[in-house]
């Protein structure tokens, strides 16, 4: 009894020894094991192992995190890569780090894709949907750039919505955007009396006046056959003076005037021994980029003195479309200038002659007839085409005359378009159809400049003896030397 008691008294005391020798050993561990996290460097890569670059755009790599146990240290670093952000493909980002004198490496994976959608930057806000012809007034002003393809304005796609008008343009690589441009709907145009004949009549002393008459027609230029048009106001070619009709219309409370001018024959005024009239001098008035809210100004001046003129008319403000049968029904010659005037028409040969045709069949829907002359926008000589198809202007000119169409430039500048002055537009003029046997003038119906010196003009042209001749297809030829 006595040994068993002494051994379970020695084994109570052996397990209790073993027990905080245990203690003891654990607790070493754990302290080492502290004491080695606490040294432990963390070297780790800030963001994914993998990672996209973008073509020809630099690439930055996130970096790296070194810490010991969440505080900072010191180390070095050498960062190397063979990345070219110019070519597509996989490449590695190398970070070796240096702690302590130990060396760590770290290596991502960096491939060059393109991602960027393409820009288009359009000019215009809003765009006017016409209430006659239904469709927008002009196409919108719009380059589209890529980072990568470049200049991609030629594979846009254009949409119309009804109440948006939508640019679409897809790169090389898939990467779409798309632009929506609000399309706002033009106020139904309010009918109107249009005069048989000319606005403005001069009429010598003696004479008979015989008055054409007027009729009525919707803002979109139909004529509505049952309406009655009263005339107030008379003529007496008896009496030198100035006169006015008025034609009304009281369904629509629309009115038109009329002035017809009695004057006395004067003899020509001559100012040269070369300028003794009945020589045969012609001068061919022409006017671009019309017609606007001018125009019919610039009709009823040509009336007075009976001149006629060429038009070469565009599509820039739609809700004067039906001036162009004006400008046919009194005699004067209506010829394609451009649809747009927008210098996207020469990216192509077809973007131009897209923009040609669309002109002429509204030149065909308001007068009656196609026309076979025209004028390039900034004319055979222009440069700016340089910048969107190198020689375009040397293959329209041959493809146009090839199809049966004459175009036409002119050798007498009024410099209006440049901000001339009516003072200078007149000098420029006069000065211009002196010292050339058949001067084709430049104008423009669109400048009020132009406008306020055109009657001067054409008084003395009548008065030194010139006649005023359309241009057709037979000429005279005038074209500048073609410079792309």
């Amino acid at each position: 009894m006595i040994f068993h008691k002494m051994r379970v008294s020695e084994l109570y005391k052996v397990f209790v020894i073993t027990g905080i020798l245990l203690v003891i050993i654990i607790n070493l561990v754990t302290i080492i094991g502290i004491r080695h996290n606490l040294n432990k460097v963390n070297v780790e890569l800030i963001g994914d192992t993998n990672l996209l670059a973008n073509i020809n755009e630099e690439y930055k790599d996130p970096g790296i995190n070194v810490n010991r146990h969440g505080r900072t240290v010191k180390y070095d670093v050498h960062e190397s890569n063979n990345i070219d952000i110019t070519k597509f493909g996989n490449y590695i980002y190398e970070y070796d780090i240096v702690v302590d004198g130990k060396t760590y490496k770290l290596t991502r994976n960096v491939e060059v894709v393109d991602k960027s959608m393409p820009i288009i930057n359009v000019e215009e806000k809003e765009l006017i949907r016409d209430y006659c012809s239904k469709a927008i007034s002009k196409e919108p002003t719009y380059k589209a750039t890529d980072n990568y393809d470049g200049d991609i304005t030629d594979k846009v796609t254009k949409k119309d919505n009804g109440s948006t008008y939508l640019l679409s343009v897809v790169d090389s690589h898939g990467n779409k955007n798309e632009v929506s441009i609000p399309i706002k709907d033009q106020e139904e145009p309010k009918n109107k009396i249009v005069l048989n004949g000319y606005k403005t009549q001069t009429i010598y002393i003696g004479n008979e006046y015989k008055d054409q008459g007027a009729k009525v027609y919707t803002g979109c230029g139909i004529e509505l056959p049952d309406e009655s048009v009263t005339v107030e106001g008379n003529v007496d070619t008896n009496t030198l003076g100035t006169y006015e009709l008025t034609y009304k219309n009281d369904k629509y409370n629309i009115s038109a005037k009329r002035t017809i001018y009695v004057t006395k024959k004067t003899e020509p005024v001559v100012n040269e021994e070369t300028d003794k009239p009945g020589n045969g001098k012609v001068v061919y008035l022409t006017f671009d980029d019309g017609p606007g809210g001018y125009t019919m100004q610039f009709l009823d001046i040509l009336d007075k003195y009976n001149a006629k003129a060429t038009f070469f008319v565009t599509n820039q403000f739609t809700s004067y479309q039906w001036v162009l049968g004006e400008e046919a029904r009194r005699g004067h010659t209506v010829a394609v200038h451009s649809l747009t005037h927008n210098w996207n028409i020469y990216n192509s040969v077809e973007a131009y002659k897209n923009d040609f045709n669309a002109m002429n069949d509204i030149i065909e829907q308001q007068t009656g007839k196609r026309s076979n002359i025209f004028r390039f926008p900034g004319g055979s000589s222009n440069t700016v085409s340089r910048g969107h198809s190198r020689g375009i202007m040397t293959t329209l000119s041959q493809v146009m005359q090839s199809e049966g169409y004459q175009y036409f430039d002119w050798n007498v500048d009024s410099n209006d378009a440049a901000g001339a002055n009516s003072t200078q537009v007149y000098n420029n003029v006069i000065r211009g159809i002196k010292n050339t046997s058949k001067p084709v003038i430049l104008m423009h119906d669109i400048k009020k400049s132009t406008l306020n010196a055109l009657d001067d003009m054409l008084r003395y042209m009548t008065n030194n003896g010139y006649k005023f001749g359309t241009l057709d297809i037979n000429g005279p030829i005038v074209h500048h030397g073609i410079n792309n």
